[in-house]
């Protein structure tokens, strides 16, 4: 979630325990085995792009442009790549890292990506949803129940009657949660020395998609309102009058990243997406005097802020602009803006206004994959052999500070988000039938078909930590690994492989790509 949501950023510990020499030996093993099918794409009418493809089965099938049969076959070879696994409880985890190894598959993950994130899930409900899967629907009630649960309602009230509880950097655990422990059956945070775990909740990206897809879902009537509990009803008026009272067009939140606390244009966009579905939803539904629907003109002048802000701050630069250049706050282009574009749906956004966000994201498109933003440090060069390495929140000022000087140059993780670069890309193309966001899809798709890992079931090849991962999987990223005695470089796929948002991600694309033949 992380991260990184991604899942997400962040979990536990996962400090390596290998000695000086021993982690050298690793990370020269790790660039010996380094190598990739360099494939150079020649579309008519447009300029060849090279591709770097890990997983041999995949080369005979890159092409410039598809069609419907060629989509299929790929989608058919990576069936079970991009198959999800649900828990008992209908959710996914953010990342099934040992669901090959018998001997590993009922441990704990000590990064904890085993945990269950809200964005993550709903990205994963979004792909089941768009496969007509019958597992979607329970995914989706059973994060409905989780935010009516007594613990999340008490705290959006809590917010509600003292927006203060919000304010200031030692407030995230006061936020409604994120994050949970995917194995407990009353949705208990993940626990650490028999404690809640510290975490980052304040994370609005999350909660403007849950409740934007829950908004979708009524008005698609996929769910029956009848059908619900007063409390999963009563949702509906909590949540604006949560994003009111925090005033989310101008609060700073840990943002799809999970780091240090911003004004993030994507969480603001989010947030305003899902206001402009209930809007929608309040027009259908019954009225009830004993419970009236949250106010119509103040869900207007909410959505109003939240578009201000979006435009302000696109116009200034993208993600978090408004603050000074040399500020840690301050970033301009973000893999996070992608959200404006897909899942969000920002009914007043021009052409222009996805174009722009399409061009701040464009530096950050790397050699085998895209960065989330410049100089991130997180699983950057040779993160996993570092004494400090860790997948814990660092989402105070301090610590994302601390982690920043760790950072070689140039050497920032490259993740997933060539699919997403390409839904986006071919989200527009749908809207606005232009050939230019079509071309920007095929190259996309090919960048992110690239990206599944080499190696057999009987000869693994090693993730970024020295271990094995799993073979034609996507992982959350691939790294840097850096020879410190020679300045040799190769990239590894990150030890967070098969990361479910990288599968989600691309299972959607394949299918929107079909849809449109």
């Amino acid at each position: 979630m992380i991260l990184s949501s991604c899942a997400s950023t962040s979990g536990v510990k996962s400090t390596s325990e290998k000695s000086p020499q021993a982690s050298q030996e690793a990370i020269q093993k790790l660039i010996q085995q380094a190598g990739d099918t360099l494939i150079t794409v020649k579309p008519t009418g447009a300029a060849p792009y090279p591709v770097h493809v890990h997983a041999p089965t995949l080369v005979p099938f890159i092409q410039a442009h598809y069609d419907a049969e060629q989509l299929n076959k790929i989608k058919d070879i990576l069936s079970k790549s991009l198959t999800i696994k649900l828990g008992s409880n209908h959710l996914p985890k953010a990342a099934d890292r040992f669901e090959s190894d018998p001997d590993q598959s009922t441990k704990n993950d000590p990064t904890h990506y085993d945990a269950v994130w809200v964005r993550d899930s709903l990205w994963v409900y979004l792909a089941l949803a768009k496969d007509h899967d019958p597992q979607a629907l329970p995914l989706l009630r059973t994060l409905i129940a989780y935010f009516a649960s007594p613990d999340q309602v008490q705290r959006l009230n809590a917010v509600i009657q003292n927006p203060a509880l919000l304010q200031g950097s030692a407030t995230s655990m006061n936020a409604v949660h994120i994050r949970f422990d995917g194995a407990s059956p009353t949705f208990q945070d993940v626990q650490e020395g028999g404690k809640p775990q510290h975490w980052n909740h304040k994370q609005n990206d999350a909660l403007g998609l849950f409740i934007d897809l829950y908004a979708r879902a009524l008005l698609e009537k996929k769910i029956s309102w009848a059908d619900l509990s007063f409390e999963e009803q009563n949702l509906l008026n909590l949540f604006p009058q949560y994003f009111e009272a925090a005033q989310f067009y101008a609060m700073e939140d840990a943002g799809s990243w999970e780091e240090i606390e911003r004004t993030n244009t994507s969480s603001i966009a989010l947030v305003t997406s899902g206001l402009e579905r209930l809007q929608k939803v309040f027009k259908t539904l019954p009225k009830n005097k004993d419970h009236p629907h949250y106010s119509s003109q103040k869900l207007r002048k909410l959505i109003q802020l939240g578009y201000k802000t979006i435009r302000a701050q696109l116009n200034a630069g993208g993600e978090s602009p408004a603050y000074p250049p040399n500020d840690p706050h301050y970033r301009t282009s973000d893999a996070a803006l992608l959200n404006l574009i897909y899942p969000a749906q920002l009914s007043a956004l021009k052409r222009t206004d996805y174009v722009k966000v399409l061009k701040i994201v464009e530096p950050l498109v790397g050699e085998v994959g895209v960065k989330r933003y410049l100089n991130d440090s997180y699983q950057a060069g040779n993160f996993w052999f570092k004494a400090t390495a860790n997948t814990e929140d660092t989402s105070s000022a301090q610590d994302f500070i601390q982690r920043g000087k760790q950072l070689a140059a140039h050497s920032e993780a490259q993740w997933f988000f060539d699919s997403w670069i390409a839904l986006c890309n071919q989200t527009l193309f749908e809207r606005y039938r232009l050939k230019g966001f079509k071309e920007a899809a095929w190259v996309h798709l090919n960048r992110a078909l690239g990206q599944a890992t080499g190696g057999t079931a009987q000869n693994k090849i090693l993730g970024a930590d020295g271990e094995p991962v799993l073979p034609l999987a996507f992982p959350e990223s691939y790294n840097t690994i850096i020879d410190t005695k020679t300045g040799q470089r190769a990239f590894a796929p990150s030890p967070i492989t098969p990361l479910n948002w990288a599968k989600a991600s691309l299972r959607i694309l394949l299918l929107q790509l079909l849809g449109d033949k």
